[in-house]
């Protein structure tokens, strides 16, 4: 049979070629057109590294000096201190609240629009490291809040006791890997931009954080403690994690008419909450992010209906032309089987030629493109969009795959339905 068809497709090659032509173009752009939507997938499946279901962020507005409100009086470390305490404490002895901790700034919230980096080594390597601080001597865990999971047991990330608060850092995996070559680091020393005067010990590892929800965990993280007075009360941000089964509308009323109010003295103003999906969606919209999301999606998701459309049409038109033919394989006694085989792999055959024609093309384009170009720094990252060469077979594969499945598509029904008909009635087209 298979010398049948290649003859039958060399017999038909002025038809075939302009076929061909078509399925080149659309293997090329279809390839374009996937590519970015691999990308926002594969981003999208990789795990946060922590649960944003029920977790809270509550933070102090205060008056300043140049306020007609502020006191002068009561703008001291110990007031301040108190209050903002007190506020720590009223949360903490909710009966709705499971966890808590205190972040130094937004810097240390996932997906907020703040970021503070550093440069973090062990001797002559120096690597780059997004820093979240935590303020110890406000009580709670906050990497216990966020659900971070060591990266050795699996289980939810607690601060380590062991350790003083002011000497112990907690680094994400791959940064304990590019570091150290592994994940056994506890005790181990490490120091900031080049400082070796104050040195720090490796507290706990935990699995990678996605700090930004567009992207990939890059440049690896790492967690250290800091005074509420160094961080000042109205950047400290408390958060905290809600019970299971906690009616969250409910809580957020009980906070804004219950909680909140007591704290409006002194120079404290306010007492706000925020939830960290809101805090997601507000970064995602306000960046633009979801935006470009939808356009991207809109783009290949029409030019997906117009390439399913056009080489649907083109199969069928190809299959309605040769009725005649299916008609004399029937008078000749082939099954329907058989001649449906013959023409889907045909289809088949026809399809695989022009795609391998159009991904040597696209290869070429995305050589010159510097598509296939490495960040030395992410290679032992296991993100796909970290390994362009993966990433240029998985979107080949998947562009594979709709070119066939849409052919076969054109090709079986219309065989399908030309094989029921009478070979009496195929013939007078023939």
């Amino acid at each position: 049979m298979i010398k049948i068809i290649f003859k039958t497709i060399w017999n038909q090659r002025k038809q075939n070629a302009w076929i061909m032509i078509e399925l080149i173009l659309v293997g090329f752009f279809l390839w374009k057109s996937i590519n970015p939507l691999v990308g926002i997938v594969s981003t999208g499946m990789v795990n946060e590294g922590y649960e944003d279901s029920r977790l809270y962020c509550s933070q102090f507005s205060m008056y300043d000096k140049s306020s007609e409100h502020y006191d002068a009086k009561t703008d001291n470390d110990t007031i301040n201190h108190d209050i903002f305490m007190r506020a720590v404490n009223a949360i903490k002895q909710c009966p709705e609240v499971e966890s808590y901790g205190v972040a130094s700034g937004w810097f240390s919230v996932p997906n907020s629009t703040n970021y503070s980096g550093n440069s973090i080594s062990c001797d002559t390597a120096h690597h780059s490291t997004q820093i979240y601080g935590m303020c110890h001597e406000a009580g709670g865990d906050l990497m216990k809040t966020y659900k971070f999971k060591d990266a050795i047991t699996g289980k939810t990330m607690q601060c380590n006791n062991r350790l003083s608060t002011k000497q112990a850092i907690y680094i994400s995996e791959q940064l304990a890997k590019d570091i150290f070559s592994t994940t056994n680091v506890i005790g181990r020393n490490l120091y900031f931009n080049d400082d070796k005067s104050t040195t720090f010990k490796v507290a706990g590892v935990f699995k990678d954080v996605n700090t930004r929800t567009h992207t990939t965990p890059f440049a690896g993280l790492t967690v250290g403690d800091q005074t509420l007075k160094d961080c000042g009360y109205t950047n400290a941000i408390i958060c905290f994690r809600l019970k299971e089964g906690t009616d969250a509308i409910k809580f957020e009323e009980k906070f804004k008419h219950n909680i909140a109010p007591r704290f409006e003295v002194g120079n404290f103003i306010n007492l706000s909450l925020i939830s960290m999906k809101d805090i997601k969606k507000d970064f995602m919209e306000n960046d633009g992010i979801n935006n470009q999301c939808r356009l991207q999606i809109m783009m290949s998701g029409f030019f997906l209906i117009c390439v399913f459309l056009g080489m649907v049409g083109t199969f069928w038109i190809r299959c309605n032309n040769r009725r005649g033919e299916i008609g004399v394989m029937k008078a000749i006694g082939c099954s329907i089987n058989r001649i449906t085989t013959q023409f889907v792999t045909e289809a088949f055959i026809i399809v695989t030629i022009a795609f391998i024609i159009s991904i040597i093309l696209m290869l070429n384009v995305a050589y010159i493109q510097d598509f296939f170009k490495t960040d030395p720094s992410n290679i032992n990252y296991p993100y796909l969009s970290f390994h362009p060469v993966k990433m240029f077979a998985v979107v080949s594969a998947i562009t594979y795959i709709i070119m066939i499945f849409i052919s076969l598509l054109g090709t079986y029904i219309p065989v399908r339905r030309a094989t029921k008909a009478l070979p009496a009635d195929a013939l007078k087209e023939e």
